[in-house]
């Protein structure tokens, strides 16, 4: 792929997940403000400044809206979670090989080498 298609294509992505944060971010805000049964697709279209149409290139209703937001919420918690682990992860390992640097190079042998033949 040539790096102005990439270009592109990525400029393209970036776009769209503008349009589908502010439609969110719309929808949110309206439904806290109105409720979820008062607040139409129309007025969170107008609302992100985008089409009708647009909202439901995103989405199929409201219930998707929220579903998407739900989702991406979990996504980010979970990364969170993760660097958090891993952050805490790394500290221990580092703080063992201070105290053990002779364990610490068998873990970094075993880990990073080949898988050792299994004898029967």
């Amino acid at each position: 792929m040539h790096a102005e298609t990439f270009t592109k294509h990525a400029r393209r992505a970036r776009k769209r997940a503008k349009v589908r944060a502010a439609i969110i971010e719309a929808a949110l805000s309206l439904f806290a403000a109105r409720g979820y049964a008062h607040t139409t697709i129309d007025v969170v279209a107008d609302t992100a400044a985008v089409s009708r149409g647009t909202v439901f290139n995103y989405f199929c209703n409201k219930e998707g809206i929220i579903l998407a937001w739900a989702c991406d919420g979990h996504a980010a918690l979970t990364a969170s979670v993760d660097e958090t682990i891993a952050a805490g992860l790394w500290r221990e390992v580092r703080t063992s090989h201070r105290a053990h640097p002779e364990a610490a190079a068998v873990l970094v042998r075993e880990v990073f080498s080949p898988e050792p033949e299994r004898t029967a």
